[in-house]
């Protein structure tokens, strides 16, 4: 029993605890887990709480045959007790017919309850992550913006001529971030087989910077301190570890 006690309250413990599924050794830690945490009793307290008041505002009659069946059930006594003397062990069956129907019926609400609460943790949980999502996605082009605009970084324009197609790319270039972005203005098509790789020239050795396809959003490649420039080739799908001379598309001197 070492759980931290963030783990204890995203393990589900709670729920499960609260709901009556848990085996007997994991009743047993969440209530190892009441006494030792203050925090996981205010939890707790919290889903009891919660499911409450779900409960109260989601509460549904039972099905409108236990209606029925109860209502039969209850003319049916009384139309005995009207003919037979021996009403009190007709009560009694009476009592005994209408407690399992309740029964029924109350469990019945329980499960339906139960069902909702565990709907509305799958919404919840789904919101969150789509909440996370869309900040990712809006800190992303925030970053390369600020990238772009950083006093220290510079504009590497790559150009050249190969396969009768001008090509031209633009790289930002800055020591203060482990990465650059590369923006494609014009490349030779290539083929599914086929692949970009982008090489910084330093001290007369190429050293790859990444691969990548042809496409119109920003792409990362990897920062070299110290590069003297940038060259694209053109190689095997997943790219070569050193580069194809004789397919180079594009360079440019990093100044």
């Amino acid at each position: 029993m070492d759980k931290s006690l963030s783990e204890i309250l995203e393990s589900g413990l709670i729920e499960s605890y609260l709901m009556g599924l848990c085996s007997e050794s994991e009743r047993a830690e969440f209530e190892y887990y009441l006494d030792a945490f203050p925090e996981v009793r205010k939890a707790y307290s919290e889903y009891e709480l919660s499911i409450e008041k779900m409960a109260i505002e989601n509460a549904e009659l039972p099905p409108e045959s236990i209606k029925q069946a109860l209502l039969s059930k209850i003319q049916s006594t009384e139309n005995h007790t009207n003919t037979n003397l021996r009403s009190s062990n007709s009560v009694f069956k009476w009592i005994a017919g209408a407690l399992a129907l309740l029964l029924v019926g109350g469990v019945f609400w329980m499960y339906s309850s139960i069902t909702k609460f565990k709907t509305l943790q799958q919404e919840h949980q789904a919101l969150i992550e789509d909440c996370e999502n869309q900040r990712n996605r809006t800190l992303e082009p925030m970053a390369q913006l600020e990238l772009i605009k950083h006093h220290e970084t510079q504009t590497v324009v790559l150009n050249g001529s190969s396969f009768n197609n001008d090509a031209e790319v633009i790289v930002f270039w800055n020591p203060n971030y482990e990465y650059g972005l590369l923006d494609i203005e014009s490349l030779p098509k290539i083929d599914d087989k086929s692949c970009y790789q982008i090489w910084a020239d330093k001290d007369g050795k190429m050293i790859s910077r990444g691969v990548f396809d042809y496409t119109n959003q920003f792409i990362k490649i990897d920062y070299l301190e110290d590069a003297e420039s940038l060259n694209i080739t053109i190689e095997p799908k997943g790219g070569k570890d050193h580069p194809t001379v004789e397919r180079l598309v594009a360079n440019g001197l990093i100044t």
